[in-house]
């Protein structure tokens, strides 16, 4: 009975399997059958849509086949250089389009603008020098500072002639130089000490009025960029030298501050920049406003700017972190010596700057609070704060207290909300009190365009 069983269970699964088999097989023929349909359709489409230069080749035949496949002469070979697609060369003669005819439909209105028009002085070419100062200056505040001495003090190797610095490479001057290069030793007295550096001009071009004026009536095709960049770092001379620039815009508290939270403070000031109108070159002048720091010492800065800052505790890593954020690379100067200077901050003391030390030329040390109290007379009130760092080069550390923000710099961050609407209210006025204050501007001795009548470009 037993076996009769077992003989039926394995005849059952030997059908089960010739079923699977069978029908797999099924399966297997069906997918084959319709990849192949699938390829024939995507091949036929592609000998439809073939360019019709592929159905006009003529059949292969041994002998084209035979001569395709040989050597090519590598003697009729050549190289040739690819050219560019478009060089300055080309861009510079691009052909600007020509200004449509005034509209004759409606009716005519007299419209006031902030644009004064300029006018040139006829038949003066204006040279541009390359200005090279070893060793390497990357601020322009000393750049312009070694070019004014270097002016006052070599009139006569200059032929008393003014010429612009635009504070890194460039120099122009209305007219020619005596001399088409020379050296210059400049030395710069700094806190007692003084640094030499030499500047060497060499003349690299030659602007000739013309162009610009041929542009302006029409009849060149050229922009003349060259001439706009020189004109526009003239008229830039006076303002540089008496305000605070940013960008192209021109501040002093003198025109109007407004104090903002934070520690912030908002200034006044103007924006010029010279363009070409229908009537000839113009200066565009209007009225700005922006953020500044406010002139105050640091640790009143940090109070004013940061809730959780106290400076008679210890700092945390948390508020350590937004302390670096705040005060990293502002300008400060001291109140702990009589001989002013100026420093950069570029990072904090690892400890506190009661745990602070730092070694003496016999081989001992001396802790900040000490060598203050000792040598300067000056006792540090916050122990706990981290000093700041003011050389990156070189490791060197001045207590927080003793450290006054210098005026006159931009603050790059956002504002917020309160600090924006303080500023709109200091910067906004009706159109008739601007066009005042623009006008007042222009009639002030140090105005937009007033240092360049005394250089002879305009």
């Amino acid at each position: 009975m037993y076996m009769h069983l077992l003989c039926n269970i394995i005849a059952m699964i030997i059908v089960a399997v010739i079923i699977i088999i069978i029908a797999y097989s099924y399966i297997y023929v069906a997918w084959f059958s319709l990849y192949f349909l699938c390829l024939s359709v995507v091949t036929e489409t592609e000998s439809q849509h073939a360019p019709p230069w592929v159905h006009l080749l003529p059949s292969a035949t041994p002998t084209a086949v035979a001569s395709a496949s040989s050597t090519p002469d590598i003697s009729k070979l050549s190289i040739q250089e690819e050219k560019p697609k478009s060089s300055l060369g080309e861009v510079q003669n691009l052909v600007s389009p020509k200004r449509p005819p005034p509209g004759k439909a409606g009716y005519r209105a007299l419209v006031r603008a902030n644009h004064f028009l300029v006018k040139l002085k006829s038949g003066i070419a204006i040279f541009q020098y390359d200005v090279d100062i070893s060793p390497k200056v990357s601020s322009k505040a000393i750049c312009r500072r070694l070019h004014r001495q270097l002016i006052s003090t070599n009139e006569i190797d200059f032929g008393e002639k003014k010429p612009v610095y635009d504070g890194s490479k460039s120099l122009w001057c209305a007219g020619s130089l005596p001399f088409d290069s020379k050296d210059f030793i400049i030395t710069l007295v700094d806190e007692n000490k003084e640094k030499e550096f030499t500047v060497s001009i060499r003349r690299v071009a030659t602007l000739n009025s013309s162009n610009l004026n041929n542009f302006l009536q029409g009849r060149g095709s050229s922009f003349p960029q060259e001439h706009i960049q020189a004109l526009d770092i003239a008229l830039r001379e006076a303002p540089t030298m008496n305000f605070t620039p940013v960008a192209r815009s021109f501040f002093t508290k003198d025109f109007g501050s407004a104090v903002l939270d934070g520690g912030l403070i908002a200034w006044n000031g103007f924006f010029q920049s010279l363009r070409l109108t229908s009537q000839g070159l113009a200066v565009n002048v209007d009225l700005a406003a922006t953020a500044f720091y406010e002139s105050i010492p640091v640790v009143d800065f940090l109070r004013k700017n940061l809730r959780q800052f106290n400076p008679s505790l210890r700092m945390n890593d948390a508020t350590r972190a937004l302390v670096r954020k705040a005060i990293g690379r502002l300008k400060v100067g001291v109140v702990h010596r009589q001989t002013p200077r100026k420093y950069r901050i570029c990072g904090l003391s690892p400890v506190a700057t009661k745990d602070l030390k730092f070694p003496m030329d016999d081989g001992g040390e001396i802790g900040i609070i000490e060598y203050f109290r000792n040598t300067h007379n000056f006792e540090i009130r916050f122990p706990e704060l981290p000093c700041v760092q003011v050389q990156a080069k070189k490791t060197s550390y001045l207590p927080m207290e003793v450290c006054v923000i210098c005026e006159g710099q931009k603050y790059t961050g956002r504002l917020l909300e309160r600090q924006t609407t303080s500023l709109r209210a200091l910067a906004c006025v009706r159109p008739g009190e601007r066009e005042q204050n623009i006008r007042s501007l222009m009639a002030r001795p140090d105005g937009p365009g007033r240092y360049t009548l005394f250089y002879a470009f305009i």
